[in-house]
């Protein structure tokens, strides 16, 4: 067991070629509590070699369900997660999201009835990725409405939010200010 540990889980899978793979994901879905919350990284990367080459079928729907699973239980221990991984898990539930549409619907659903989508909320990994990265591609074209309403909370200012006095464009445009050094040169070389 101590040389599996050492082992970098990133090689230890290949292109997901071959019958074997479905039921190995079954097989990690029905053991799920056994491998929780210590194999998660083995088990991502089991799932994004999968979910990268198959966005169909039931293999994607139980590698969707697996990363569900294993998001939520990050989620709701509120334990320290590393935002990599959790993103990796994001990435495969959006690969999957043809598969799992009523379980991202859920979680959807959930952001669009708060109403808020700030950095320190439940889901705001999921909604980031969703509305400002290309892993939501996937998951936009299966729930493309859904997308919409959490990317028009994400990106536009709700008619009471105070607008801030920032010398940029957002507040003309109703946009939020989701940054704050876009628009700024570094200066590490400054000489005083």
């Amino acid at each position: 067991m101590r040389e599996f540990q050492e082992v970098d889980a990133g090689t230890l899978f290949t292109r997901p070629i071959g019958s074997g793979w479905t039921p190995a994901i079954s097989f990690t879905l029905k053991h799920i509590d056994k491998f929780l919350p210590d194999r998660i990284p083995v088990i991502v990367s089991l799932l994004e070699d999968w979910t990268r080459s198959n966005k169909l079928g039931t293999g994607s729907r139980t590698a969707g369900l697996i990363a569900l699973t294993c998001y939520n239980s990050v989620v709701d221990e509120d334990t320290y997660a590393d935002s990599k991984m959790v993103e990796r898990l994001v990435t495969v539930m959006f690969n999957s999201a043809t598969e799992i549409k009523p379980e991202l619907e859920i979680i959807l659903d959930e952001v669009i009835s708060a109403g808020q989508v700030q950095y320190r909320q439940r889901h705001y990994q999921v909604i980031h990725l969703l509305c400002s990265e290309m892993a939501g591609y996937t998951a936009a074209q299966a729930l493309p409405v859904k997308t919409m309403k959490v990317a028009e909370l994400y990106w536009m200012r709700s008619e009471g939010e105070r607008a801030d006095d920032h010398m940029g464009v957002e507040r003309l445009f109703d946009i939020r200010f989701v940054m704050g050094n876009e628009y700024f040169l570094q200066v590490r070389f400054k000489r005083l």
